[in-house]
C-alpha cells in the first residue's frame, strides 16, 4: 500500500471521461479523489519548486460524483466510475429510482442542493461544517489542514475562505433532464487561492482527470 504523499507515479489523462476511464483502469489505475487532489495541494504549498505541479489554475474531473433525483435531492459518492454500458443523456449516467436508493452516500436535501446553485464563497467555519465538503475529504484532519491552505482573503464581509461548491439546482437544471435519477462527475477547480466542488461537469466532456496507482491509499 502507497501513500498519497508528493505523486511520483501519476499520470495525466485527457479526454472524454466515458472514453478516458476504460484506459485509466487498463493501466492499472485509478482516478484521484476529490480527497486526493487536497492532500496533493497541502503537500505542494511545503514546496515552493512543485507549487504548480499541477493543480495551480486548472480544473480535474475527480473520481468522486454526484447523484440527483428528479426532485433534485441528491448524494455525494465517493470513488465513483460510471458504467459504461449505461444512458447517458448530456453527459449525465442515466440511473433508476432503485439504483439511487441502493447509494450510501450523504444526502442533501432539495433545499440544501439549491443553496449550492451559485458560487457563493463559504467561510472557514461554514466550510468545516459542509456535509459535501466534510464527506469529500473522508476525514476532518484532512479539511482542517486544507483551509488553511487556501488562503484566506477580505471583502466586505471580513476574512473569508475562497471554498466554493456548485451544483444542479433549480438555477442550473436543464429541462432534458426532468423526470429522470441522473449522476454527474464532481469536477475540482483551482484558481489562485481558491477551490470549487463543481457538480455541474459532464462524462462527455473534454476534461483532464489524474490516474494513480490502485494500491495508492491517502496518508495518515
Amino acid at each position: 500500500m502507497k501513500n498519497l504523499d508528493y505523486l511520483t507515479n501519476y499520470k495525466t489523462y485527457i479526454g472524454k471521461p466515458i472514453e478516458i476511464f476504460p484506459k485509466i483502469r487498463s493501466d492499472g489505475r485509478k482516478i484521484l479523489s476529490f480527497a486526493g487532489f487536497m492532500q496533493e495541494r497541502i503537500n505542494l504549498e511545503k514546496s515552493l519548486a512543485n507549487k504548480d505541479k499541477f493543480w495551480h489554475n486548472k480544473s480535474y474531473v475527480t473520481g468522486d460524483a454526484i447523484a440527483y433525483t428528479p426532485n433534485l435531492e441528491a448524494k455525494i459518492l465517493l470513488d465513483y466510475e460510471p458504467n459504461l454500458k449505461s444512458r447517458f443523456i448530456d453527459g449525465a449516467e442515466i440511473i433508476s429510482r432503485e439504483q439511487y436508493e441502493t447509494f450510501d452516500g450523504i444526502e442533501l436535501t432539495r433545499d440544501e442542493v439549491n443553496s449550492y446553485g451559485s458560487v457563493i464563497p463559504l467561510r472557514k467555519e461554514e466550510v468545516l461544517k459542509s456535509p459535501i465538503f466534510i464527506d469529500l475529504s473522508r476525514e476532518h484532519g484532512l479539511l482542517r489542514k486544507f483551509v488553511n491552505v487556501v488562503k484566506p482573503v477580505y471583502d466586505e464581509y471580513g476574512e473569508q475562505n475562497t471554498l466554493h461548491v456548485q451544483i444542479e439546482s433549480m438555477l442550473t437544471k436543464q429541462d432534458i433532464l426532468d423526470g429522470k435519477y441522473f449522476i454527474r462527475p464532481l469536477l475540482i477547480i483551482n484558481r489562485g487561492n481558491s477551490c470549487i466542488v463543481f457538480g455541474l461537469n459532464t462524462y462527455d466532456l473534454n476534461s483532464r482527470m489524474v490516474g494513480i496507482p490502485k494500491d495508492t491509499h491517502l496518508q495518515k
